[in-house]
C-alpha cells in the first residue's frame, strides 16, 4: 500500500541558526532532527561521510515497512528532491520514468558504419528484417533466465532461492552452449563500439531490460495498460526476508546529554528546516478543506533515542547508471518544443550541497536526478524516552490514536498500520515523561550517490546535425 510520506533530505546544507549553549532548558523538532541525523551520520560514517554521498531520514516515520514489500520496492524507483522535504510520497519522481525520458532523448557521437559493424548487423537480422534463426534462439534462453532470475528474486522462502538461482545458472550455461549467447553478445558489443554505448543498439537494450522488469513487477489483477505507477522489480541485499537476522546492525544512541556533540551549526544537515512546518507529532488530516499534514508539539525538555540500523544494498537490473555517471557520452536530441536546454543534474555548489536543475524538462517530461538512491536505511528496535508539558503530552496520546496515520518524534509510526505503542513512566509538576518503543523493522531512510552535471557532451567528439551540443549549466 503506498503512503503519504515526508522525506526530508538532511545531508549537504548548512542551517544558520542561533548559538546555542551546552546545556538547554528545551530542544525544538529543528534542533533534535538535526542532531539525529548526525548521529546517525557518524554511526554510519565513522570517519566522514564522503562528499559523493547524500544521506536522507524520514521524519514522519516509516518509508516502507518490511511486511509491504511493494512499498519496498517503490522506495527503490525514485528521484529524491533536494529539498528539506517531499509532502507526497505518491508524487515522489518517479526514476523508471525519468530514465525513460533520458534514453528515448539521447543521442551517442557520430561514428561511421565499420565493415565489423555491418557484418554484425547481417548476423542478427534476417534478409526479411526480421530476428535472425541464431538471434531468435538467443532470445527465448534469455527470456528463460530472466523469468528464473525474477522468481529468485521475489521468492521469500532461503530453500526456493536456493533452486530457483541453480535453474537460472544452468539455463545461463545452456544459453551459453546451445543458445547463440557468445555469437549474439560479440555481434552487439561490435555495433554498440561502433555507435558508441549511446547509440541505437543500446538505447535499444536498455528499453527492453526496463519494459521487462516493469512487467514483473506487476501483481495479479494489474492492468498492462496504465492505471497506478507500477515500479519495476528491484533486488535488495539483505534482501526483505532476511532484514531480521542478527547481522550487520549498528547501534545508535543519542540524548540530551549528547546533544551538543552532535549538533553542529555549520554542518552538512541543517539549512532549509526554517522552511519545514516540523512538529514532533505528525498527523495526516483528511476531511474539510481536504487533505494536509497537522504538526504539533514543537518542544521537548528530555529526550533519548536508541535503535540499531542496517544497510540494504539497492540492485536494480533494469537501469544502466552509465547514463548518470558518464555524461560527456551523449547529449539530447534536438526535440520541437523543447527549447532551453535540459540538465539532469547540475552537480553540487560551492558548499558541496547538490542542487536542483532549473531546467529539467525535455519534450515535456520531467528529468531531473540530481540523488540516485543505492542503499535504504532500516532500523528495528526503536525506542524514545522524552519529557514534554503534559498539554504536549496530550497532543502525543492523541497523535497515537490515530493509528498508522500520523508518526511521533521523527521515527516512529508512518506506516499503513499502527505498531508502536507509548507508556507514561513519570510525572513531576507540569511535565510528563513517557517512553514511544516499535519492535518493528523499518526504512527511516536512505544513503544516495550524488549524480554529477549531466549531459556535458564531448567537443572532442563528432555529433550529428540532431544532436543538441550548447548549453551550460
Amino acid at each position: 500500500m503506498r503512503k503519504a510520506v515526508v522525506v526530508v533530505a538532511l545531508g549537504g546544507w548548512t542551517f544558520a541558526g542561533c548559538s546555542l549553549a551546552n546545556a538547554q532548558d528545551e530542544f525544538t523538532p529543528r534542533q533534535v532532527f538535526s542532531a539525529l541525523y548526525e548521529a546517525m551520520s557518524t554511526t554510519l560514517y565513522p570517519t566522514s561521510m564522503p562528499s559523493d554521498k547524500w544521506l536522507s531520514l524520514s521524519l514522519v516515520g516509516a518509508a516502507a515497512e518490511e511486511d509491504d514489500p511493494a512499498a519496498v520496492n517503490d522506495l527503490a524507483n525514485f528521484c529524491p528532491k533536494v529539498l528539506p522535504g517531499d509532502a507526497d510520497f505518491v508524487a515522489l519522481r518517479h526514476l523508471d520514468n525519468i530514465y525513460t525520458g533520458i534514453v528515448k532523448g539521447m543521442i551517442g557521437p557520430y561514428r561511421p558504419e565499420s565493415d565489423e559493424a555491418k557484418e554484425a548487423r547481417k548476423f542478427l537480422t534476417s534478409p526479411s528484417g526480421d530476428d535472425s534463426p541464431p538471434y531468435t534462439v538467443y532470445k527465448k534462453f534469455k527470456n528463460a533466465y530472466r523469468q528464473k532470475l525474477a522468481a529468485y528474486m521475489t521468492e521469500t522462502d532461503e530453500n526456493k532461492r536456493s533452486l530457483l538461482l541453480g535453474d537460472a545458472l544452468d539455463i545461463q550455461k545452456d544459453w551459453s552452449i546451445t543458445g547463440f549467447r557468445t555469437e549474439v553478445d560479440s555481434a552487439q558489443n561490435a555495433l554498440i563500439r561502433d555507435e558508441t554505448k549511446y547509440g541505437p543498439t543500446k538505447t535499444a537494450l536498455r528499453l527492453d531490460d526496463l519494459s521487462w522488469y516493469k512487467i514483473k513487477g506487476l501483481k495479479q489483477g494489474d492492468f498492462l495498460g496504465g492505471g497506478a505507477q507500477k515500479s519495476p522489480l528491484t533486488e535488495f541485499s539483505p534482501p526483505v526476508s532476511e532484514w531480521k537476522t542478527e547481522t550487520a546492525w549498528l547501534s545508535v544512541s543519542y540524548s540530551d546529554k549528547e546533544f551538543s556533540h552532535y549538533y553542529k551549526e555549520a554542518s552538512r544537515s541543517n539549512q532549509g528546516f526554517g522552511g519545514i512546518s516540523l512538529g514532533f507529532v505528525n498527523l495526516i488530516a483528511t476531511g474539510g478543506g481536504g487533505n494536509g499534514n497537522v504538526t504539533k508539539v514543537d518542544r521537548v525538555k528530555t529526550f533519548q533515542y536508541s535503535f540499531d540500523l542496517k544497510r540494504v544494498e539497492i540492485r536494480r537490473p533494469w537501469l544502466d547508471t552509465d547514463v548518470f555517471f558518464e555524461p560527456s557520452g551523449w547529449t539530447w536530441r534536438k526535440k520541437a518544443g523543447t527549447t532551453e536546454f535540459p540538465y539532469v543534474s547540475v552537480g553540487t555548489d560551492a558548499a558541496g550541497a547538490p542542487k536542483e536543475p532549473q531546467v529539467s524538462t525535455y519534450d515535456h517530461s520531467g528529468i531531473a536526478c540530481p540523488l540516485l538512491p543505492l542503499e535504504l536505511i532500516i532500523a528495528r528496535k526503536r525506542s524514545l524516552v522524552a519529557t514534554v508539558s503534559k498539554s504536549d503530552y496530550t497532543e502525543v496520546t492523541t497523535g497515537g490514536s490515530n493509528g498508522g496515520g500520523g508518526s511521533l518524534f521523527g521515527i516512529f509510526g508512518g506506516g499503513g498500520s499502527r505498531k508502536w505503542s507509548t507508556t507514561e513512566i513519570s510525572q513531576s509538576g507540569d511535565d510528563v515523561t513517557f517512553k514511544v518503543e516499535d519492535p518493528s523493522i523499518a526504512v527511516i531512510g536512505y544513503i544516495s550517490a550524488v549524480v554529477p552535471t549531466a549531459p556535458v557532451p564531448s567537443s572532442t567528439d563528432q555529433w550529428t546535425k540532431d544532436a543538441w551540443i550548447e548549453g551550460k549549466p
